[in-house]
């Protein structure tokens, strides 16, 4: 039904008239926009917020009572579905036909395209949310009234058209003063340019609200509120926009304006995920306003005063926002369609497809869904009025997923690597910040880096909370005593010790334990806690605070680069206080690990290779592994054990893959689970008092998504048995597939699985779309119908004495509120008692009720109320009994996604080529290992899937102090050399074979088998890297100052233990001052500093000079810097030998010793097709300017006397051969 409803409402392409243009370009003047960078003038956000508690949201209920449209002559029409099954699923409804009323002309018919095209607006139609003509003369009906009264089918909805008036695009708020650019303010009267001007509201005069009708008056009350927002404004069974949320949504949604004199666009109620989620990708934020009463509620609030407005109530039951979209509680999360035991029925599939064929590519929307949405929170503590000195930063990153929210405070350098590497690590959907608190450096990152990410300003202290208003209001709230257990209302207060008892224990560490109350945080995490509270204000602001934070999912952010301080580590390898190896943001983009090209496409990347996930949860693990890899070689050793012998294993897992990719998205389910027990919970909450139309279909998807939940936890059950079958000997693999009982780490679910199998009948719940727990189960629901149940009895038993009293058999007759009414033959009436009041008759028949009846009937339908209430309830608390276990089902995903990504690198360990190598680690426990790595015959892991094995040419590398190299053949290399200066032609090879190196260092450190005949090294602490020329122009950056940038980065923060790319340093900037800089970073980074070795490093360059420079070390430095080039043949032969500039050369792209004399770059002026009057003009120049160096080197020693006779022969020798040398171009002697 949902494609064939927003069908009608399908826009066609527009005609460039200028009305819309206006539009469009006051609303962006107007309007915030959504993707807002920083101002000078610093927008703020003020509280949506009461006077009477800092945390109570600001929702307006409203009572009105007219109209929304302009009235004029209506004519309806009734759209009916030609499909009678009220199951069929939404996506797949069959074509609408209209047919119309009986009041309608025969003669003229209305066509779906005439009626809803953008191009016909004369003849567009408009959804029933006006009043009929009875409505407007008092009587108690309203829009909802008219609509619900359209028809009695639920596959039909009306449409009434306004035939009068004419839709010219010229839209009333485009007129209205109070919305002009020069005259816009905020609620507290301050205009844009104010400090503190709040663009999160907006200021409508109270003239102009009173001359609206009642129902507008409703709307814009809500918008003035939240002028930022998007108002999804409920009418019937229809969500709708007006005046400028109008023009957004039919433009960004391509949704049909309706007719009437301002804009005006809607959808239907089952449509709200598909446009919101929609609207939240393109950086807005939505409200949806609820009706929270009936039309009845209404009618008993409004009777018997004269003159009160008829209209229902509504209020903001949720906003949304990029950063803030958790499962949602209207569209299911599983795709299964049929059910969930179509989806457990799967699971057992046959083992028919090979263990190495299951490498597909992710789909766009399946990498979306399968990647994490972050809501990230920053605060800095500016340290120093220069802006040189090292910033403190405090940081909260909400994972939408999960529900967990990671604080931390660190320190970071002038170049904030380490907010770029969070930044890169956790990509933000929305990036919240304190109003004037940001420094222009941060502002100018998170523009350049950042441009689509919308940023918002909170408040400081009524937004931003402080530190410890954050902890009082964790305290009062007591939010994760939720989680934790069930409330217990007859408490009237919780000390607040005990209350802490449920705290995470991860934020218990961040506060002072000289404190009894819990208030005051460490130094060292005032910042952290702060942006806690930050977090907190916005999930109340959305609505989600207690769904959210009952999770208790509260844990410690830290740089991957910190390394713990411990007492009694500082002497121990550095991998004992660091986990992973550091992977910034700078190597992230250089090595294409995540994303390659400008348009951050996965194809291609380092990411894409290894994920051959079958899960989404796997899928998100994975991109976490890769970003943070372990540097323990026991970790490591413990994966590569785990990885090889699924290698072993593979023909006999190909159903658990299979089944692993049938799996539905556990993750978010069990999120969803969780915020669907504790959603609405709170009398106080207005989703609590939702009247919604289509509640059947979204409790219907509810049930599906939670028994999809179930025979998906079912599936990873059977795991345990599977691998108890096959004797698994690792000990990680053994642990992730063993159960709790039996010593490993997978919890046993089987007894509550099976309380959940037999609580309530699936079948029934599936089709019915509810759910009638068993006896026993829930003793709530168990009171309420054995309650009703006695009363039941009670009328039959009182039935049955009354027939014998009678002489007749008596029966119950009627319906609703007439049900109940005896019915007595005409024989026997004579026999009723008098006091039995007559109701109805029929021939033969006469009906009574007596006292009695009425006393018992008056019972059963409160007992009825109270059943139905219980039974609204039991879905929740079914839910509530599922999600008390969370920590379980957590685990258990954790396991499974564990295993999954073990499996894609055992699937990639499998194909990465046909020759392939388990790394071998050497620790460096003893102190006298010293850092080194060698490569032997080493191959790019991303290019061997775009060349064949025979184009690819393998590579050997050795850095350090290599274990019993020096007994080896060195192949014309120094042993022991800790930096190596690769020279050599264009498009030779240097910057992959850099790269190479580092990416198998990458994939040594997860534990896969890598693309070499052997491959040694000690463990990596950081890989920096130093690739590529660009500007960043938004940052108002240079190349060149984005080559010295991340090069005082690997200047500072290498270490012995480190790996460092350096490529052609210095190319941005004049050759001079480029040769200069480069000379002297690569002698720094080589040269030993306090007993130890510089780090491991590739140095590439195009500047010959340095290999001149390497002279000049003294012996025992140049023993730690080596040169080699990447080979290519000339038409003269090898490239290590002279030639002539034009030289036709082919890359041999193999590293050999010894520099290459030259970069042959007028070769690569052939490939690019220039004009070959150009390079010869060039290669003429390039002789001249070759001469005259030459030239200058011979006069420079000669003026520094040290000159022998041999090399002053030599010289001459040389020199006249360059004067009698006649240039060269293309074959032709000039």
């Amino acid at each position: 039904m949902q494609s064939n409803l927003l069908s009608f409402f399908s826009k066609t392409p527009t005609q460039n008239r200028p009305s819309e243009k206006k539009t469009n370009q006051f609303f962006r003047t107007s309007y915030s926009s959504p993707n807002r960078a920083f101002s000078t003038t610093e927008p703020t956000f003020s509280s949506p917020i009461g006077p009477t508690s800092p945390l109570t949201p600001r929702t307006p209920v409203v009572e009105d009572d007219e109209s929304l449209r302009p009235k004029g002559k209506r004519r309806r029409l009734v759209i009916e579905s030609s499909d009678e099954d009220e199951n069929a699923s939404p996506h797949n409804s069959p074509v609408r036909c209209i047919k119309t009323t009986e009041n309608v002309p025969n003669n003229r018919t209305l066509s779906i395209s005439r009626s809803f095209s953008r191009d016909s607006p004369k003849t567009s139609a408009s959804l029933c949310t006006s009043f009929d003509e009875d409505a407007s003369k008092g009587k108690d009906c309203d829009v909802e009234t008219s609509f619900l009264d359209t028809s009695n089918r639920n596959d039909s909805f009306a449409l009434d058209e306004t035939i009068e008036g004419d839709f010219e695009g010229n839209w009333p708020h485009l007129s209205l003063p109070f919305l002009h650019p020069d005259r816009i303010k905020d609620l507290n009267g301050h205009r844009p340019n104010h400090p503190e001007y709040d663009p999160r509201t907006l200021f409508v005069p109270d003239d102009y609200i009173r001359a609206q009708t009642p129902g507008l008056r409703q709307w814009w009350q809500i918008k003035s509120q939240n002028a930022d927002t998007l108002i999804f404004f409920k009418v019937g069974k229809f969500y709708e926009l007006y005046h400028q949320d109008a023009v957004i949504a039919a433009e960004e949604l391509r949704l049909s304006y309706m007719k009437g004199k301002f804009a005006h666009t809607g959808f239907p109620e089952t449509a709200f995920e598909k446009m919101a989620n929609q609207l939240l990708h393109k950086g807005y934020k939505v409200a949806r306003v609820e009706q929270t009463e009936t039309p009845e509620g209404m009618s008993k609030r409004t009777g018997g005063r004269p003159g009160c407005e008829k209209v229902v109530r509504r209020e903001i039951c949720q906003i949304v926002t990029p950063g803030t979209w958790f499962a949602s509680l209207r569209g299911g999360i599983s795709d299964s369609t049929s059910g969930a035991d179509a989806e457990e029925e799967r699971m057992n599939c046959s083992l028919n497809e090979s263990f190495s064929s299951y490498q597909q590519p992710l789909s766009r929307l399946d990498a979306e869904a399968s990647l994490s949405r972050h809501l990230l929170v920053i605060l800095e503590d500016r340290c120093a009025k220069d802006g040189d000195s090292p910033n403190n930063f405090g940081v909260a990153i909400l994972k939408t997923v999960t529900g967990e929210i990671m604080i931390g405070q660190f320190s970071d350098d002038v170049h904030l690597s380490r907010m770029c590497t969070v930044l890169a690590h956790y990509p933000p959907a929305q990036i919240l910040l304190e109003r004037g608190n940001p420094s222009q450096k941060l502002k100018t990152i998170l523009k350049s880096r950042l441009p689509d990410v919308p940023l918002e300003n909170l408040t400081p202290k009524k937004q931003f909370f402080t530190a410890s208003e954050t902890l009082e209001i964790l305290n009062s709230a007591n939010y994760f005593a939720l989680g934790a257990a069930p409330k217990d209302h007859s408490e009237a207060e919780i000390e607040s010790a005990q209350k802490r008892a449920h705290w995470p224990g991860e934020l218990l560490k961040m506060l002072d334990p000289f404190d009894p109350l819990g208030r005051t945080p460490l130094n060292n995490y005032e910042l952290a806690i702060r942006c806690l509270g930050a977090v907190i204000f916005y999930l109340k602001y959305c609505l989600a605070d207690t769904e959210i934070l009952s999770l208790g999912l509260i844990k410690e952010y830290q740089p991957p680069d910190v390394v713990s301080a411990m007492p009694g580590l500082s002497h121990q390898p550095f991998y004992e206080r660091q986990i992973n190896m550091v992977l910034d943001s700078v190597t992230l983009e250089n090595l294409e690990i995540l994303s390659t090209g400008i348009k951050g496409s996965i194809k291609g990347s380092l990411l894409e290779r290894l994920d051959s996930c079958c899960t989404p949860f796997g899928r998100r693990l994975m991109r976490s592994w890769v970003v943070n890899p372990p540097c323990h070689p026991a970790i490591i050793t413990r994966r590569q054990d785990a990885i090889e012998e699924l290698m072993l294993l593979a023909p006999q897992l190909q159903g658990v893959r299979e089944g692993l990719r049938r799996l539905p998205d556990l993750e978010r389910l069990l999120t969803k689970v969780h915020i669907m027990s504790y959603n609405a919970t709170s009398p106080d909450h207005p989703e609590s008092r939702a009247v919604l139309f289509e509640e059947g279909t979204y409790s219907r998807r509810k049930i599906l998504d939670f028994l999809c939940t179930l025979s998906g936890f079912k599936a990873t059950q059977r795991l345990v048995s599977t691998f108890a079958s096959l004797s698994v000997r690792s000990e990680y693999l053994r642990s992730l597939t063993t159960l709790k009982s039996e010593g490993g780490a997978f919890p046993c679910c089987k007894e509550r699985l099976a309380a959940f199998e037999t609580a309530f009948d699936h079948e029934k719940a599936r089709s019915e779309g509810r759910i009638v727990v068993e006896p026993g189960f829930d003793p709530e629901f168990d009171t309420a119908r054995q309650n009703l149940d006695d009363v039941k009895e009670q009328l039959d038993d009182y039935l049955h004495e009354q027939s014998r009293i009678i002489g007749a058999q008596l029966t119950y007759t009627g319906t609703g509120k007439n049900r109940f009414q005896i019915e007595v033959p005409d024989t026997h009436t004579r026999n009723v008692p008098d006091h039995w009041e007559v109701t109805s008759q029929r021939k033969g028949y006469r009906r009574y009720r007596s006292p009695e009846v009425v006393r018992l009937f008056a019972k059963l339908v409160t007992a009825e109320d109270a059943k139905e209430e219980s039974m609204q309830g039991i879905m929740r608390r079914l839910f509530a009994s599922f999600a008390v276990n969370h920590a379980d089902w957590h685990t258990v995903v954790k396991c499974t996604a564990e295993l999954d990504c073990l499996m894609s690198l055992a699937n990639y360990s499998s194909t990465a080529a046909a020759t392939t190598c388990r790394p071998e680690f050497f620790t460096l426990d003893s102190g006298s290992q010293k850092p080194f790595l060698e490569m032997v015959s080493g191959s790019h892991p991303c290019l061997l899937r775009s060349f064949s094995g025979d184009d690819i040419t393998p590579n050997d590398l050795r850095l350090g102090a290599v274990p019993g190299w020096k007994e080896q053949p060195t192949d014309g290399f120094k042993p022991g050399i800790t930096s190596l200066l690769i020279t050599g032609p264009n498009m030779g090879g240097k910057s992959t074979l850099m790269r190479q190196t580092a990416l198998l260092a990458i994939l040594a450190h997860l534990g896969c088998h890598i693309p070499a005949v052997r491959f040694r090294l000690t463990p990596i602490d950081r890989i920096f890297t130093r690739i590529g020329a660009s500007d960043r122009l938004i940052s108002g950056q240079s190349t060149f100052y984005v080559e010295l940038a991340e090069t005082a980065i690997i200047v500072r923060h290498a270490s012995p233990h480190s790996l460092a790319l350096i490529d052609e340093l210095g190319r941005g900037t004049s050759t001079r001052d480029g040769s200069s800089l480069a000379a002297a970073v690569l002698r720094y980074i080589s040269t030993p500093r306090n007993g130890l070795p510089g780090p491991l490093t590739l140095f590439s360059t195009h500047y010959h000079s340095l290999t001149d420079s390497l002279q000049d070390l003294n012996v025992a430095d140049q023993q730690t810097v080596d040169v080699g080039h990447m080979a290519c043949l000339t038409d003269g032969g090898q490239s290590g030998k002279e030639g002539n500039e034009s030289q036709r050369i082919t890359f041999l792209y193999k590293l050999v010793p010894s520099a290459c004399p030259k970069s042959y770059g007028f070769n690569v002026a052939h490939l690019a097709n220039i004009p070959e009057e150009l390079i010869n003009r060039g290669v003429k120049m390039a002789k001249e300017f070759e001469k005259a160096t030459l030239v200058f080197t011979c006069l420079r020693d000669i003026l520094k006397g040290q000159m022998s006779r041999e090399v002053a022969l030599a010289w001459k020798t040389r020199l006249e051969g360059l004067a009698s040398e006649k240039t060269y171009t293309d074959g032709v002697t000039l």
